[in-house]
């Protein structure tokens, strides 16, 4: 298992993540971004990344080649480990990368994919086969729910007839006024707010009649 290096020097009061190595044993990460930043170091040249646990990891050069030739994306989980080749007559140790591949659901009986098929393969016929999956659908027959009568007042009125109701004799008694007014030789225009202003009034009074 890939373990850190010892604990960097804290900055403001919290001590930063560890680096991360890979180690002989492979591990399953994921990185935040891709390409990573290049960096030159004690090493020489390097490609800085970061998991996406924050951990800062200094790749070699031909380690980022493989993660751009494997086509990883960024938050994609990847496979990393040490490995030992020989080159040369001697054995060497680099670090070899490769991409996860989600396992295929095991089709049930009936349903086989075709024997020999890997995942990829069956998610292509899958995504290919143009015949839409029958599956009986049981029907029920839902009783509609019964209307509801609105609630009325005492002639029979629901609210919206009430009010409109109540404003109609506002404009009765406004245009009574009007003609009253105008008799005495006076000009007057009520406004919406003063029919309002009588409608709720008729309104009140009824309902406290009630």
């Amino acid at each position: 298992m890939a373990t850190g290096t010892a604990t960097a020097p804290a900055r403001n009061g919290r001590a930063a993540p560890p680096k991360f190595q890979p180690g002989f044993e492979p591990e399953v990460i994921a990185l935040k971004a891709i390409p990573g930043k290049g960096v030159t170091g004690y090493s020489g040249d390097q490609v800085l990344f970061h998991l996406t646990d924050n951990r800062p990891w200094y790749a070699e050069i031909y380690v980022a080649q493989k993660i751009e030739q494997a086509r990883i994306q960024a938050g994609e989980p990847f496979e990393v480990s040490k490995v030992q080749k020989q080159r040369g007559g001697r054995t060497i140790t680099e670090v070899d990368v490769k991409a996860v591949i989600p396992e295929d659901p095991t089709p049930s009986q009936g349903q086989s994919a075709g024997a020999g098929s890997s995942p990829r393969e069956t998610a292509n016929r899958h995504q290919l086969d143009p015949t839409p999956s029958r599956i009986p659908v049981a029907t029920a027959s839902v009783a509609a729910p019964a209307a509801v009568a609105p609630p009325m007042n005492s002639h029979g009125e629901t609210s919206k007839m009430h009010l409109t109701r109540c404003y109609q004799d506002a404009v009765d008694v406004a245009m009574a006024a009007v003609a009253y007014a105008k008799d005495r030789g006076l000009m007057i225009a009520p406004e919406f707010a003063d029919l309002r202003a009588m409608a709720a009034t008729i309104c009140i009074s009824e309902s406290g009649r009630r």
